[in-house]
């Protein structure tokens, strides 16, 4: 499925994963000076332009509200997933979308077809809760660009899951074919 949300991007295990983790998952308060020392780490680990002052202050501005909504997000028990800094964090959604304009959202095809997965198994057979990261079979996320083909990178991830779980070579031994 193509997803237009910037936002919707899973660790990537950058240094700023690691480092702000806590406050990405709303475990350590957001203060003003937390967030400004975020965005200068943010600045410096994207190498995004500082000459300008005041659009480095609007941009910063737009990092805090977007963090800001990735930080409520993550708070949210009943999410089955977690939203983290990228390098369009300071970026607002008409400028995500004149950067990167993607397929239209009313899509026709299978891979949104959610029908069709929920006949596959009885519920009562399936776990409550399986995380496949923990087995090792999950591969880092790629950046595709502006190339606007996530059905091909999420195409090839799967593969790559499918053929970790087939073949046992998981974590540092998984085989990558992108």
């Amino acid at each position: 499925m193509c997803i237009r949300d910037r936002t919707l991007t899973f660790k990537v295990g950058s240094p700023l994963d690691l480092t702000w983790e806590p406050v990405v998952q709303g475990k350590i308060e957001a203060t003003d000076e937390t967030l400004l020392d975020m965005y200068h780490d943010f600045l410096t680990h994207y190498e995004k332009d500082l000459t300008d002052k005041a659009a480095t202050m609007e941009r910063f501005s737009i990092f805090k509200q977007n963090l800001r909504s990735i930080i409520s997000f993550n708070k949210d028990s009943s999410n089955t997933w977690e939203m983290g800094v990228n390098e369009w964090t300071d970026l607002t959604d008409a400028e995500f979308e004149l950067k990167f304009p993607l397929l239209p959202q009313g899509q026709e095809c299978s891979a949104t077809n959610r029908q069709s997965v929920h006949n596959l198994m009885a519920e009562e057979n399936l776990p409550k809760f399986k995380d496949w990261r923990d087995a090792g079979v999950v591969p880092p996320v790629n950046n595709q660009g502006s190339c606007g083909s996530c059905w091909t990178f999420s195409t090839i991830n799967t593969f790559e899951s499918h053929y970790a779980i087939a073949t046992n070579k998981r974590g540092d031994d998984m085989v990558r074919f992108s």
